[in-house]
């Protein structure tokens, strides 16, 4: 034992029990204690966000999966716009804004998967264009990249539940002032539409803002969207007219026609003449695959449609073709043979042979009605 030990009446065994008890090590001990149980906490939110985030991209990763599916593998023509439709000079474009809304279960049934970069963290929904929207979005990106510039996809199609999802969180954590300018209520957004994108840079990391109008491709984007069928749905200084902040990064597609006059003109789509909401658009019969009364109609319907008119047309035209007496025995001969060919006129033709081949014939035309019946059931 030391004189120092000895002085102060310290026993050798308890120093390390003394220096546990001092106030100093006491308090110091504390702190340690505290800083373990905040990075302790730390760490527990990380790892449940992070699970967080894992569920909901593959829960929108499914989700996307399924609608590419039931959309892609959609029987049906291509939807709107099209480029150059509409009477005379003016050609029409759908218009959808805050006044102007869509149905609430409408999807683009003309939609295909994007072949441009996109973040690793976009779900296969937001992947999704209308198809000829598409075609040349990517003649867009083309030729971006020959001229050095990288584009990058961040959102194309959102559904109506997609785009009320992010409206709600927008409202919730940046206030209805900054939502109700830059983010769209469900049914207003032309996402839902398939035909608007937002873009970004690989440099800026997908991410949007204003800044984008002053990087390389946002110049080159401003300048050659146009030549493409894209216009810059919300350009600068025109909130009082199209309800949005300026959106550099927002393009929508509205054809090489209707785009070229709207640069020149330096006017916004609200502004042009030919914008038509989706009942006027539909009953119009602008929109390809619906009918005048909003219904989807698929490519089987008309043609149909186009072989009962062909053998209405046929029937009525068949009396003067057996007119001429050297064609009358022709056509009496062979009568019986062509039923099984040509359903339509074996019902006109049945009156006309005797009594005894009327029974023949009815069933067979009973058959094919049913068959046709059932492949009509089958197809819907």
């Amino acid at each position: 034992m030391s004189d120092w030990d000895k002085e102060f009446g310290i026993i050798a065994g308890s120093k390390k029990e003394n220096r546990r008890i001092r106030p100093g090590n006491i308090e110091r001990r504390k702190r340690r204690i505290r800083r373990r149980r905040r990075r302790t906490f730390v760490c527990f939110v990380i790892v449940v966000l992070l699970c967080v985030v894992a569920v909901k991209y593959l829960f929108n990763r499914s989700e996307g999966e399924k609608l590419s599916i039931n959309v892609v593998d959609a029987e049906c023509v291509d939807a709107f716009p099209i480029d150059d439709i509409g009477k005379g000079d003016v050609a029409k474009v759908l218009l959808v804004n805050k006044e102007n809304v869509l149905p609430k279960d409408y999807v683009p049934c003309d939609m295909v998967t994007l072949n441009i970069p996109f973040g690793y963290y976009v779900a296969d929904e937001a992947r999704l264009m209308t198809r000829e929207a598409a075609e040349h979005l990517e003649e867009l990106f083309e030729a971006a990249s020959a001229d050095g510039k990288r584009l990058m996809g961040v959102s194309a199609y959102r559904s109506y539940s997609t785009q009320d999802g992010i409206y709600r969180n927008n409202l919730a954590t940046k206030g209805e002032g900054y939502t109700s300018i830059y983010s769209a209520k469900p049914g207003k957004s032309e996402h839902q539409a398939g035909v608007a994108i937002d873009l970004s840079t690989f440099d800026m990391g997908g991410q949007l803002g204003v800044s984008f109008a002053s990087t390389p491709e946002g110049e080159w984007l401003d300048e050659h969207c146009t030549e493409y069928g894209f216009i810059i749905r919300y350009p600068k200084d025109s909130m009082e007219i199209t309800g949005y902040a300026y959106e550099p990064w927002h393009i929508r597609y509205v054809g090489k026609k209707v785009a070229a006059i709207i640069k020149e003109r330096g006017i916004t789509l609200e502004e042009y003449e030919g914008v038509m909401d989706f009942n006027s658009y539909v009953k119009a019969g602008l929109l390809k695959g619906y009918d005048s009364n909003g219904v989807m109609v698929t490519t089987e319907e008309p043609t149909t449609e186009e072989v009962t008119t062909a053998t209405t047309t046929n029937t009525s035209i068949a009396p003067t073709t057996e007119a001429p007496t050297t064609a009358a025995p022709k056509l009496t001969t062979e009568a019986p043979k062509k039923p099984k060919a040509t359903k339509a006129k074996s019902t006109t033709e049945a009156p006309k042979p005797a009594t005894t081949a009327a029974p023949k014939e009815e069933p067979a035309t009973e058959a094919s009605s049913d068959d046709e019946a059932n492949e009509d059931d089958a197809d819907e």
